[in-house]
């Protein structure tokens, strides 16, 4: 009678494993650089200098973005005169 609990429990176990470790699925990615400060030679420092590699946005850009914000405020200003 013990016998046949055993192999009971132990298929049961089994076949909770195999369920699990069907059911999952991971992948981890790892760099050599992970984690690692590694200085910059156009900052000087540990900081990220992508920034500073970029071109300065032109002034269109710039009057394009500022417009954008002002639509949007505008479109904020009339919802809140709707709403009251």
């Amino acid at each position: 009678m013990f016998g046949r609990i055993k192999s009971g429990c132990f298929v049961l176990v089994l076949a909770i494993l195999l369920i699990v470790a069907l059911g999952t699925e991971a992948q981890l990615n790892f760099s050599t650089g992970w984690g690692k400060r590694v200085p910059n030679p156009q900052t000087g420092n540990g900081g990220s200098a992508m920034c500073s590699s970029q071109g300065k946005p032109s002034l269109n850009q710039l009057l394009a973005i500022y417009n954008l914000l002002q639509n949007e405020a505008q479109k904020l200003l009339d919802c809140q005169k709707f709403t009251k």
